[in-house]
């Protein structure tokens, strides 16, 4: 069930719908009407000339082994951008740039797990990058941390500006 409506999300001033796709949940049936809301969402953006970020979360991704992580962001990314979607939010997997390669639009690479140091996260942002990601979408590595205006601060340092993890975080005072 859509927790709003292109029409809504317009009318509150939004200017980018977030759509999410979860797929191989264990019921074709769930699947299939995950596409569809997918693809309703997608189409009435569309329509309105709302742009539309994909976001593709493999179901349990928790209970898969890194390379069924990377088979189910592999297809997932491509089936989300042939719906539909202008750009594409997913999980790092061990081979990411087959997955950017293989997809039509740009990907960001989310940050998913809280990482035990800064440091690991700035690496996690290089990777993403270095694999052909677009950019990075981080929650608790950028805003559960100390100073978390530093921490952004770095982040877009590497993400930006090719700055190497390490420098980024001395430059910007990280702790741990």
């Amino acid at each position: 069930m859509p927790a709003a409506s292109a029409e809504d999300l317009i009318a509150a001033g939004a200017d980018i719908m977030l759509v999410c796709l979860t797929l191989r949940t264990g019921s074709e049936d769930q699947d299939a009407s995950n596409v569809e809301v997918f693809c309703e969402l997608a189409s009435d953006a569309r329509r309105l000339g709302m742009p539309v970020v994909g976001e593709y979360f493999p179901a349990r991704p928790d209970r898969l082994s890194p390379e069924e992580l990377h088979d189910q962001v592999y297809r997932g990314c491509r089936i989300v951008a042939e719906l539909g979607a202008d750009l594409v939010k997913t999980f790092y997997t061990i081979k990411f740039s087959e997955v950017t390669k293989a997809c039509p639009i740009p990907i960001l690479g989310l940050g998913a797990e809280k990482t035990p140091k800064q440091l690991q996260a700035l690496e996690l942002a290089e990777r993403i990058v270095q694999d052909g990601g677009k950019g990075v979408v981080f929650g608790r590595n950028a805003v559960q941390v100390k100073n978390p205006s530093a921490f952004q601060q770095a982040l877009c340092d590497v993400v930006k500006r090719g700055v190497s993890p390490a420098d980024a975080a001395a430059k910007h005072h990280l702790e741990d």
